[in-house]
């Protein structure tokens, strides 16, 4: 930008935004010029008219200092900006073309401040920008009864009153960094962290007569966030200066970003910014400071052991690699028998082998398509969180009403709970499958290895999780939003402070609250599942311990299927009853206008274990008839299986797309309670029911192609590490999305499904690091420690 077009955006933005203190956009003290306004279309439809709105200006007298008097006219703007420009060689097309293609970095730097250098110091004008600008709310006071830091004070000087040809490129570029009035406000643009990376790069000297540096500093960014709810913006009025002064500046938007000196601490700003805002009724609530040279180490005692921790498993699994090679090598491989067999549950060449491997040999037990519906499904919720994550960065808000009304598509994102029920359906068929196959097997049931097989394999999983994001993810962010990782009641603080709710699967009686929160927010799930898994051996009392009950085979039958569904009814109407009794809406709806409503829902019926048993219950009724049928193959008719297939697929339809008439926002119509105890009560069981019709066809041999999609091989490497891309997905979408952006998102679909690939491999790959230093050991050691019973012969 020209100074003639910066000496021009300063007498317009003065002419309408007029201050007898120089403090322009304070609405007390706004006075429109000669009575007149200046409209939005004026500006943009008819430039030329605003030369004789110019041409008188507050700062008329400021800036005919040195120069010959304005008057008024095209004649004497072009006059005076002719004489500006024939001033200042440096503005020639070599720094448009560097300023307009983004290459301001280091390399250009120096021959970019030997251009700016040569700017006359317009100590006037640059005064004018600076209050247009509000400098009071970028950088600390230099008053020192606010702030008593002299060396800082010493520094602002070179901002505020830029004189020597060494310091204009230093301020230039500092004011340039900051976070100003951002693009889209009024569509939803609440973000204006400037230039971060602009900011760091700055470094200025003050080198005497004889070439030692007596004053210096570098810039420090800084990220600002205001308290919510207190600005109430009303984008109606379309007269500039009306509009600008009825947003309630400096809170026009709810983060934004600075620069000043490194030598300004962060107390310092955040002391001057609430003394400066008291007269807005603003505060602070947050001030995050960071600098181009990276902070002196001082590990707490809990990185320290996690560091030591991690460089044990490394320690181990290399270790482990290690012997397994020269065993291979050597072909002593009675060397797996002894004490190295323990050591070599950790070897990273046959974990990885076997995570990898696909298995194309025929086995009729096998549920071979659930490895398809495992994968599918975790990407579903993987697509579906990243549509939540970084909504507060997002640029367009305002447009996301228009992206989700009216498309029936958009039912899949905005109703895609039914994605975590398949998981719930795929649990219940494991166990009863399991526990049924080794009552067969051995005759038994060890319901202390039961519990502690289940416990065991998810927790390690979670601990270790936990522990690195409560300890090491303060490294892993970068950027104006890097202080999401470390502020308080963020990723680090919360996993500090409650990792053993995860750990301990209660997470999902922690929803509301002072302390509400855990550490890994999907951990829910697992807590709802564990929770259920908890009294499976008693809804399988009937089938496990049939021995027990002295009566003929076909009525224990019955008696077992009156049992199970006894138990499926009660699951049904306890979500049914709650639903009704607390007016709660049929499900999770995605732009529910009462927010305490939703909030409580998930607490009572979403997160709350006894309303989510429905479709684990109906995978534990699939696992009993699977396992009692494992030898033989359940026999259809052709009108059997067209008539499943149809009405499967009607039910599965009718649950993800029965929420279209309320989930469209801005146009929520409410809610019938008679709708909301139906679906409320009976969405979940369909779904689970849909799902088995699915598996059943599949494992009999009467779903075709669609067995083959979901059976193929390819599946299974990413079948088996779901669970613990689960758990990582979260954290790495955060840490990618979140913590590590420098602009605000634009929120499309195209843009939400590379992003959604984006997370899905790099959760793969930190899923595939959790499962050879959890899943994989824990697996092994329990073969080598824990007996299983032994089989009956």
């Amino acid at each position: 930008m020209s100074l003639r077009t910066l000496t021009i955006i300063c007498i317009l933005f003065s002419s309408f935004l007029g201050s007898s203190n120089g403090y322009i956009l304070d609405k007390h003290s706004y006075n429109s010029y000669d009575d007149r306004e200046l409209h939005l279309q004026d500006i943009i439809l008819h430039p030329a008219s605003l030369v004789e709105k110019v041409s008188k200006n507050p700062f008329e007298d400021v800036v005919r200092e040195n120069e010959n008097s304005l008057t008024s006219g095209d004649k004497t703007i072009s006059s005076r900006s002719s004489r500006i420009q024939s001033e200042m060689p440096f503005v020639d097309n070599e720094l448009g073309v560097e300023v307009f293609s983004g290459n301001i970095l280091k390399s250009h730097w120096s021959n970019l401040q030997s251009k700016i250098g040569k700017m006359p110091p317009y100590i006037e004008l640059w005064q004018i920008l600076l209050s247009i600008l509000r400098v009071e709310f970028y950088l600390p006071s230099r008053d020192t009864s606010l702030v008593q830091n002299e060396k800082c004070i010493s520094d602002l000087d070179v901002i505020y009153s830029p004189t020597t040809k060494d310091q204009w490129p230093v301020a230039i570029q500092m004011v340039d960094s900051w976070g100003k009035l951002p693009d889209g406000l009024f569509f939803g643009n609440n973000q204006a962290p400037g230039a971060f990376d602009e900011c760091l790069i700055i470094q200025w000297s003050n080198v005497s007569a004889t070439n030692v540096s007596t004053e210096s500093f570098k810039g420090k960014y800084c990220s600002i966030m205001l308290k919510d709810g207190e600005t109430s913006v009303n984008a109606t009025k379309l007269q500039m200066p009306a509009m600008i002064t009825s947003l309630g500046y400096p809170a026009l938007y709810s983060f934004y970003g600075t620069c000043m000196p490194s030598s300004c601490t962060q107390e310092d700003l955040h002391i001057s910014l609430n003394y400066n805002l008291a007269k807005w009724n603003k505060s602070v609530s947050l001030v995050d400071c960071q600098t181009e040279d990276p902070p002196d180490i001082d590990f707490t005692a809990g990185q320290i052991v996690m560091i030591c921790l991690l460089s044990l498993f490394a320690f181990l699994l290399l270790s482990g690699a290690a012997v397994d090679t020269w065993i291979e090598c050597t072909g002593r491989a009675e060397m797996r028998r002894g004490p190295m067999k323990y050591l070599l549950v950790f070897s990273i060449s046959t974990n990885l082998y076997k995570m990898f491997h696909i298995n194309t040999a025929e086995n009729k037990e096998a549920i071979t398509s659930l490895y398809g519906m495992r994968v599918l499904s975790m990407t579903w919720v993987v697509w579906c969180h990243q549509y939540m994550m970084a909504f507060i960065l997002d640029g367009n808000k305002f447009s996301i009403g228009t992206l989700f009304h009216g498309n029936w598509l958009d039912q899949i994102l905005m109703n895609g709970y039914p994605s975590v029920d398949s998981f719930f359906f795929m649990s219940g068929l494991l166990v009863a499958y399991g526990i049924l196959k080794e009552k067969e097997l051995s005759g038994s049931v060890n319901l202390f290895i039961f519990y502690f097989h289940r416990f065991i394999r998810l927790t390690i999983p979670i601990c270790l999780l936990s522990g690195f994001l409560a300890t090491l993810s303060a490294y892993l962010g970068h950027g104006p939003y890097a202080f999401g990782i470390k502020a308080p009641h963020s990723l680090q603080d919360l996993c500090q402070k409650y990792w053993w709710r995860d750990a301990l699967f209660i997470t999902n009686y922690f929803v509301t609250g002072d302390d509400a929160g855990s550490c890994l927010g999907v951990c829910w799930y697992t807590a709802v599942d564990f929770q259920i898994f908890l009294i499976t051996p008693l809804i399988l009392f009937p089938f496990i311990w049939r021995e027990w009950f002295k009566t003929p085979q076909r009525i224990l039958n019955r008696i077992e299927c009156i049992w199970l569904g006894i138990v499926i009814l009660v699951s049904v109407l306890i979500p049914g009853i709650i639903t009704g009794i607390e007016k709660f809406p049929p499900t999770a709806i995605f732009g529910l206008p009462d927010q305490e409503t939703s909030i409580e829902y998930n607490e009572q019926v979403y997160m709350a274990s006894w309303c989510r048993a429905q479709p684990y219950l109906v995978g534990m009724a699939l696992g009993v008839i699977f396992r009692r049928d494992a030898q033989k193959k359940i026999k259809l008719e052709m009108w059997q299986v067209l008539l499943g297939w149809c009405m499967a697929t009607a039910t599965g339809l009718a649950v993800l797309f029965g929420m279209y008439d309320y989930n469209q926002l801005g146009q929520y119509p409410g809610y019938h309670w008679a709708d909301s105890i139906f679906y409320g009560s009976l969405h979940r069981l369909a779904w689970g029911l849909a799902l088995a019709w699915v598996i059943f066809s599949c494992h009999y041999g009467y779903a075709g192609p669609v067995n083959t999609f979901l059976s193929h091989p390819s599946w299974q490497p990413l079948s088996r590490l779901t669970y613990c891309m689960f758990l990582v997905a979260i954290p790495v979408q955060g840490i990618l999305f979140l913590f590590n952006d420098y602009y605000p998102l634009h929120f499309g679909h195209l843009d939400k499904v590379l992003q959604t690939v984006g997370a899905l491999f790099v959760s793969g790959i930190g899923a595939v690091l959790l499962s050879l230093c959890t899943e994989a050991p824990v697996v092994g050691l329990e073969k080598l420690l824990l007996k299983r019973g032994k089989t009956k012969t």
